[in-house]
């Protein structure tokens, strides 16, 4: 009965201290915000003091307003420049999550087939913008 109650005391512990030294740090977070929405700039800025998140891991872009944008929209608007300023971080190796906040884009939409050109995609492309930009890194997204 001892050991028993020794060993799952310890695996307690132990699950408890994996569950601690699993939190991000701040320099491994990367805050992308909106600036065509005041108010997405400004939770970005909370959000990093209260996390201390380092004010060169804000990434700002400028995307739709809506919450649904075009693959096209999506590649200029908001992964261009998340790649390039996430290569621009002299800490990008560290860089583990990125974090959208309020005002970027949830999704992007299918792109429709055009009947009279027979351009686009049938399956479609729709995405949500967080999973596209997980991809980012990963080192090989196009």
């Amino acid at each position: 009965m001892f050991i028993s109650t020794n060993l799952l005391i310890c695996s307690c512990l132990l699950l408890l201290q994996s569950t601690i030294a699993c939190a991000l740090e701040p320099l491994e977070v990367a805050v992308i915000a909106n600036t065509r929405i005041p108010e997405s700039v400004e939770l970005a800025h909370y959000y990093m003091k209260q996390r201390q998140i380092p004010d060169a891991h804000l990434i700002l872009v400028d995307a739709s307003k809506e919450e649904t944008c075009s693959r096209n929209h999506f590649n200029q608007a908001i992964r261009n420049p998340v790649l390039q300023q996430i290569n621009g971080l002299a800490d990008r190796k560290k860089i583990r999550c990125l974090v959208t906040i309020y005002g970027v884009p949830l999704r992007i939409h299918r792109q429709q087939v055009d009947t009279s050109t027979g351009k686009g995609d049938e399956k479609g492309d729709q995405a949500a913008v967080d999973s596209e930009l997980a991809l980012i890194l990963n080192g090989s997204y196009p």
